[in-house]
């Protein structure tokens, strides 16, 4: 009990905090686009604040007036004119004047006793970004792993999003489609988009797997709600701060179709107070702190799908579900969120169909200290049926050496067995 009121103690010291910060942007290719810092539309990169948000949402435009705001002259596919004639002609557009392109270069240190060599220098990952607009209402995104801790990487999220869609039937923000391989709208707290080192096990986490999640779930036999997905997805904004998406993928994290059915979900959020999802009601001056709000957003989701049964026994598909809330508080300088997660696979073991159901619940506070520095604390707890609960804690700080370059020092522990066994330093910085 004293271990685990001395972590509470910690977040307490976090949460009393109430000095400064500043805001980021997505990736320096916008930077160069809008002659502006990676602090625009950031909470220490990849974190996004209100404005950031909106901006990703809207399909990297801003909320508005994105045309006065660009200061990359545009290269022009086609004359104006062509938009009086059409059906007659094709409908113009634009593509940007310099390479939409960006580098992301991760490294570090690490620190493990369960490990026979307990410290390493972690081989850096190369990342290749390429976003941004073609015209207005057409946004796009890919990134590829290039290379992952010293080995060849592979194909991250690339998809066409068209923003606005039925604008003059359906009004501004309320149909957005995307297409591609993405993550699904359904994940609040992004592992991209989150300060942690530690991936999110309410995204990562799956009854069929040992422990929790190292990684992002990308690819792997068990499915996480970030996994990468290949389909369709609508999404939309109704009267700025009701948000929803539903989509219809191949399911289980796959590049390629493993069984003839397909995934689909639906998530709904709504936030009270601050920005809305749409970039309106914009906060009173906060003397350059616009990472400064306070709001509540309370949300749920549902996921539904199936993946292939690879055992000789049993049905062809077997069944996955996941239902859940989300709640994220932001007051002044801190930013409290959390969820609640319920899951259900189906499974083969010695060829008889068993339900594999968990409960999943975490909470985290990121507490910014000043403009460059941000501390944060999340507790994780999975109660698997008829097995034994497992929990996590997650201690760290993210401090920007520069607007686009950071260090993040991080240790992940059970909180019933405070040992500080492993820890770990990154570094971080695009171009």
């Amino acid at each position: 009990m004293g271990k685990l009121l001395t972590i509470i103690f910690i977040g307490a010291l976090l949460l009393s905090s109430t000095i400064l910060y500043t805001n980021t942007k997505a990736i320096p290719a916008f930077a160069r686009k809008y002659e502006t810092s990676c602090v625009t539309c950031h909470i220490g990169f990849p974190k996004l604040n209100s404005f950031g948000e909106a901006y990703r949402l809207n399909g990297y435009q801003y909320p508005e007036d994105d045309a006065d705001q660009t200061k990359d002259e545009p290269v022009s596919l086609g004359s104006e004119s062509y938009k009086r004639v059409f059906p007659k002609a094709v409908w113009p557009n634009d593509i940007s004047g310099k390479p939409p392109i960006a580098l992301r270069v991760e490294s570090g240190f690490e620190y493990d006793r369960t490990e026979e060599i307990k410290t390493s220098f972690i081989a850096p990952s190369l990342t290749l970004f390429s976003a941004g607009t073609m015209g207005e209402n057409i946004g796009f995104y890919a990134g590829a792993h290039l290379f992952e801790e010293g080995e060849i990487g592979s194909l991250g999220r690339a998809f066409i999003q068209l923003s606005n869609f039925l604008e003059p039937k359906l009004g501004k923000n309320t149909l957005n489609i995307r297409l591609g391989q993405f993550i699904p709208n359904i994940v609040s707290f992004s592992n991209h988009r989150g300060l942690a080192v530690t991936p999110y096990a309410y995204n990562t986490y799956s009854a069929t797997s040992e422990g929790f999640s190292g990684g992002h779930a990308h690819g792997s036999t068990s499915f996480g709600l970030e996994a990468l997905q290949v389909g369709l997805e609508l999404s939309g904004i109704i009267k700025s701060k009701f948000r929803w998406g539903a989509g219809l993928v191949n399911g289980a994290g796959s590049a390629t179709e493993t069984n003839s059915a397909k995934d689909g979900y639906f998530k709904a959020d709504y936030k009270f107070g601050g920005m809305g999802y749409d970039g309106s009601e914009s906060n009173p001056d906060q003397s350059g702190r616009n990472w400064v709000e306070k709001s509540i957003a309370i949300g749920g989701f549902s996921y539904f799908g199936s993946t292939k049964n690879n055992d000789l026994a049993g049905p062809n598909d077997l069944k996955i579900a996941r239902y859940g809330i989300n709640i994220n508080l932001y007051w002044n300088n801190s930013n409290l969120f959390g969820g609640w997660i319920n899951g259900n696979d189906e499974a083969m073991d010695l060829s008889v169909l068993e339900e594999k159901k968990y409960d999943l619940a975490f909470t985290e506070l990121n507490q910014v200290v000043y403009p460059w520095l941000i501390g944060l604390i999340r507790y994780e707890r999975a109660e698997p049926e008829n097995a034994l609960a497992i929990e996590r804690t997650v201690l760290g700080f993210t401090a920007l050496y520069r607007a686009n370059m950071k260090f993040v020092f991080e240790t992940a522990f059970d909180p019933s067995d405070v040992n500080f066994g492993n820890m770990v330093i990154k570094l971080d910085f695009a171009i």
